[in-house]
């Protein structure tokens, strides 16, 4: 059974890749998805790890994890981002994991986060076990691991409309772990700590203002369907003391726009 890092990046040549290499400690094959001016492919080995690098001018978090998504090769990949450091012991563990686990497709382990925004939530995961979709709901796609026979199912896919640089700027991992559960995927949780990650300032939170609310209604009808606004609801009075001058009605009015968004969306694919 063999094992991929899954990394997406971002402006780096030959020498860039080596040293993020190190720098996250990587000790497994790695898949590279590394988007910038230039479209290139590259495949070589450091310390006897397989190295991969898919190079291209595309832009976009979601199409890079979906470079990542129908690219690895290995039996299962593993996400996680550039600002990553892994534990030296990572691919012993997750591969331990599934073998003692051989009906898991779909499975959250553990990294501690350091962030500069000290408010920011970090869930862990405190029980190994298989898990419900309020299990997985609070992450993102960091420290998630696939199989790939799932990986390469023609309907698993990010949402490319989602996630910095678009408009609905947010959210793309959330859709796609509602989908692993749509699909049944087999999913699991485990408390397994596989590394540390260094977050810096968020690329997409600015503010509570139109352009979130309006995500937010897209968001929910891509993950919840009809029953949207039932989650705008209670989004808003767990959270609208956060909110300054927003109230109810134009959150609704805001979500509804998302919402249309989906829905068009939809149609023209």
């Amino acid at each position: 059974m063999k094992l991929e890092l899954l990394v997406p990046t971002m402006h780096k040549d030959h020498n860039g890749i080596v040293e993020l290499f190190h720098k996250m400690n990587i000790h497994s094959d790695v898949l590279f998805a590394n988007q910038c001016d230039d479209e290139w492919n590259e495949e070589f080995e450091i310390d006897g790890y397989n190295v991969r690098v898919i190079s291209t001018k595309t832009r976009g978090v979601s199409v890079n994890r979906n470079i990542l998504l129908k690219s690895f090769k290995a039996d299962f990949g593993l996400y996680m981002d550039d600002d990553g450091v892994m534990n030296e012991t990572y691919q012993r563990e997750v591969l331990d994991f599934v073998k003692k686990n051989n009906d898991a497709k779909f499975i959250k382990f553990n990294f501690t986060l350091s962030s500069k925004d000290d408010d920011r939530p970090h869930y862990l995961i405190k029980k190994t076990k298989k898990a419900k979709y309020t299990d997985v709901s609070p992450f993102g796609m960091p420290g998630f691991m696939i199989a790939r026979d799932v990986a390469q199912k023609e309907n698993v896919l990010f949402d490319e409309k989602i996630g910095v640089p678009n408009y609905i700027s947010h959210g793309e991992d959330s859709v796609f772990i509602k989908l692993m559960f749509n699909l049944k995927v087999p999913t699991y949780v485990s408390t397994i700590y596989i590394g540390h990650i260094n977050n810096e300032d968020s690329t997409w939170f600015k503010d509570f203002d139109e352009r979130y609310f309006v995500s937010q209604g897209y968001l929910y009808t891509a993950m919840h369907g009809k029953w949207y606004m039932l989650f705008i609801l209670r989004m808003y009075f767990i959270h609208h003391k956060e909110y300054n001058k927003y109230k109810l009605k134009s959150v609704i009015k805001f979500a509804k726009k998302g919402h249309a968004m989906f829905i068009g969306g939809k149609n023209d694919d």
